[in-house]
């Protein structure tokens, strides 16, 4: 082969490490993965339309609220992605969560009553919690839209504080957990 034969044989493969990182990035999978798919995609070919981890009670309505908060973001030019990825990351986890205290309440059948209660309890601060957080995802998408017919709005702030609040919520399961 010569130089020209070799030229193009790295251009389609760095051409379809870029298809492939690109599919990678929008399945949900991390930065450092897509950018490995680059050089190495045929490696990472099995990470395409891998299965998610069993998706709790809320993550169809995660996946539709992210996705709506990101083509308003791109609708007015702010996309995001990082960003996005790291709440979606987050309410998925804490959606795992809930999944988590429902797979519990239904093996402690024959568990104590108080003790069940308090798993009721944990389970519903953290779904209440889970849902707050998605409504609050809702009502960023409207001040994103909102904002943009005003002309600014401070977006990257928001996604940061909702990714800490998501967080919290490991936190307030455990208190009720304790108590």
């Amino acid at each position: 082969m010569n130089g020209v034969g070799w030229v193009a044989l790295a251009a389609g493969w760095v051409a379809v490490g870029l298809a492939v990182a690109g599919l990678l990035l929008r399945q949900g999978q991390t930065t450092p993965a897509a950018l490995a798919a680059l050089v190495c995609w045929p490696l990472l070919l099995p990470l395409l339309g891998a299965a998610r981890p069993a998706a709790g009670p809320y993550g169809v309505r995660i996946d539709e609220a992210v996705a709506r908060l990101d083509r308003a973001l791109r609708e007015v030019g702010e996309p995001l992605p990082e960003d996005l990825r790291a709440l979606a990351r987050a309410l998925h986890q804490a959606d795992a969560r809930v999944a988590r205290y429902d797979r519990l309440h239904a093996d402690a059948a024959d568990a104590e009553p108080e003790d069940r209660a308090r798993l009721v309890e944990a389970r519903a601060r953290a779904a209440g919690e889970l849902e707050s957080v998605l409504a609050e995802v809702v009502r960023m998408r409207v001040q994103v839209g909102l904002a943009a017919l005003a002309e600014g709005a401070p977006v990257r702030a928001r996604l940061g504080e909702l990714s800490a609040r998501v967080g919290g919520v490991d936190e307030v399961a455990a208190i009720g957990a304790r108590a």
